[in-house]
């Protein structure tokens, strides 16, 4: 377990005993946490005294894990090889240490890579209109599972222009995403003005400085290396051209263009916040 997630346990755990969204019994409110929809999901074992903190977040860790891998698996198409090729994706997950390290360390990740994937399912049945509240509600969500996950509320919004509707088509299915987005975020930073006293998270004043999101074209680089090896510059223009080639002859498949757009807005979100200072 991250020591972090200690920050989380102990406001779900004052939130269910009666103290309130608070650090300690009697203390000011103050919105310490940066992850309010994993808190809250925690409270209610809290509540029902049955939360111990070495086996409790990991098994809602494995079950909201088990949850994107039935979304992404659900995804796949094609029969035989081709479905086995296309659900594998669970598995390399699963062998990644890393990914599975910080998805079971009390941390709010299983629950982002679950509504990630519950993104990109919506975002793939985009020319369906049913969708739109849905894809708004699930990206606010994310948005309150951590600070810079707002960035994925553009996923939905991007997949429906890659699908080129009518002008009055696009405005109606814009407008039912945010609702969707307002219903499930907004009720939260009204809660948060008033209980709080803020629009923004303590750890907003705490972390964020004037170079906060100041764009390093070095972090692509950092980024492309851990992913690709030696192999990162021919792995960096392979893409870029790659993308030009997408933007001009618009033949990429709207469920490969989904999952280019979530790959691109979590690079820009990494490229966008300074870099960690545990390396």
């Amino acid at each position: 377990l991250i020591d972090d997630a200690g920050i989380s346990f102990a406001y779900a755990r004052n939130l269910a005993l009666g103290h309130g969204l608070v650090s300690q019994p009697g203390a000011e409110p103050l919105e310490g946490f940066s992850n309010p929809l994993w808190t809250l999901l925690l409270a209610p074992f809290f509540a029902l005294r049955v939360f111990d903190p070495a086996w409790t977040p990991k098994l809602v860790s494995h079950a909201l894990l088990l949850a994107a891998f039935f979304a992404i698996v659900r995804c796949a198409e094609g029969r035989g090889v081709r479905l086995w090729l296309a659900a594998s994706p669970p598995l390399f997950l699963v062998l990644d240490s890393s990914f599975m390290i910080w998805t079971t360390s009390g941390l709010e990740n299983p629950l982002l890579a679950a509504l990630l994937a519950v993104s990109a399912a919506l975002s793939m049945n985009v020319v369906r209109w049913r969708a739109d509240l849905a894809a708004g509600a699930v990206a606010g969500l994310l948005a309150l599972t951590r600070p810079d996950a707002i960035v994925y509320a553009a996923a939905y919004p991007l997949a429906l222009l890659w699908t080129r509707p009518g002008l009055a088509s696009l405005r109606a299915r814009l407008g039912r995403h945010a609702l969707g987005f307002a219903l499930s975020f907004g009720p939260y930073l009204v809660f948060r003005r008033v209980y709080f006293g803020d629009w923004l998270p303590n750890t907003f004043h705490a972390k964020v400085h004037p170079w906060m999101l100041t764009v390093d074209p070095m972090r692509l680089w950092e980024l492309t290396r851990a992913a690709t090896g030696r192999w990162a510059w021919p792995a960096l223009l392979l893409a870029a051209l790659a993308s030009a080639l997408v933007l001009v002859r618009r033949r990429l498949p709207l469920r490969a263009f989904v999952l280019l757009i979530h790959l691109s807005l979590a690079s820009a979100a990494y490229l966008l916040l300074p870099p960690d200072w545990m390396g």
